[in-house]
């Protein structure tokens, strides 16, 4: 974490592996469900490497859940890097 000299707010760099995002509309809805859990939220979504990383004063568990409720399955990166998670369920444009 460290400190966001602006608002002397903390922020955490979290990232996660999205397999069922595929598209730019994928991207955008993430997009817009981080900032609206968190407005001053940095979000960087790579549809190649299907992960995203967030910038952002709120917590894991809900941005979590924003990305889940957006309607994709988003595991932290340390979980999926060894093999865990939940299975992936197919993106917005059925790819997965």
């Amino acid at each position: 974490m460290y400190r966001n000299e602006a608002d002397h707010k903390e922020t955490s760099m979290l990232r996660f592996a999205v397999e069922d995002i595929s598209c730019g509309h994928c991207a955008k809805a993430i997009t817009e469900a981080l900032v609206a859990l968190d407005p001053k939220a940095r979000v960087q979504v790579d549809l190649s490497a299907k992960q995203v990383a967030v910038d952002t004063e709120a917590r894991p568990e809900p941005v979590a859940a924003a990305i889940t409720a957006a309607g994709y399955t988003p595991v932290p990166i340390a979980m999926a890097a060894a093999g865990g998670g939940p299975a992936p369920v197919k993106g917005c444009c059925g790819r997965g």
